[in-house]
């Protein structure tokens, strides 16, 4: 799959033009893999975006600026990624309990459950 982007050069005055542009192969492993971050992602970004600011202006007593942001973003993908395998982690492991339970309590599972379960435990 091919995944177009650039750079965005801002300027003072709120306008700004893409100075790079690029084409990325992405494999649909990566692009899943992301997919199932970005969920944490969405939960922690703002916080972790706040304390860093809040950090960054106790410190330095400046506004926080393009370092402050450029390491909260980096704090941000590192607390996403490890929360992220976290979540994908114990989402399979309940999945597979409820899956066990859900069977025990309906009776005999279909043929084709049965054959997707093996598959699954390869």
């Amino acid at each position: 799959m091919k995944i177009r982007c650039g750079i965005l050069l801002l300027r003072e005055d709120g306008t700004g033009m893409i100075v790079q542009e690029a084409v990325l192969n992405a494999s649909p492993k990566i692009l899943s893999m992301f997919g199932d971050y970005s969920y944490s992602l969405y939960l922690i970004h703002t916080s972790i975006i706040l304390a860093t600011f809040s950090v960054w202006s106790a410190t330095y007593k400046t506004k926080p600026g393009l370092a402050a942001g450029a390491i909260s973003l980096g704090v941000v993908l590192v607390f996403a990624v490890i929360l992220g395998r976290a979540d994908v982690s114990i989402h399979g492991r309940q999945r597979k309990k409820t899956g066990l339970l859900l069977a025990g309590l309906s009776g005999p599972r279909p043929a084709r459950l049965d054959k997707a379960a093996q598959q699954q435990e390869v």
